[in-house]
């Protein structure tokens, strides 16, 4: 089941980064996110879920849905 993303969307022309695997999130996503704050971003692994914490990410690894792609969000309110 994924999660839905609370009052953000990607912004698909503003895409940050694409962590091939794992290891290549562990080893440089403090670098590559370094001045986003968690509320600016979001990622999204194949299958569209949202990678929010560690948890997320070793699904991803574990179910074979790297690449995730990072994108600056579109802020919105209901």
């Amino acid at each position: 089941m994924s999660k839905k993303i609370k009052n953000k969307l990607p912004n698909y022309d503003a895409q940050i980064c694409v962590f091939n695997t794992f290891s290549s999130w562990v080893n440089h996503a403090s670098s590559w996110l370094r001045g986003y704050r968690s509320s600016q971003i979001v990622c999204l692994d194949t299958q569209n879920r949202t990678c929010e914490i560690g948890a997320d990410f070793m699904r991803a690894d574990q179910e074979g849905t790297f690449p995730i792609k990072v994108y600056e969000t579109i802020k919105h309110s209901k």
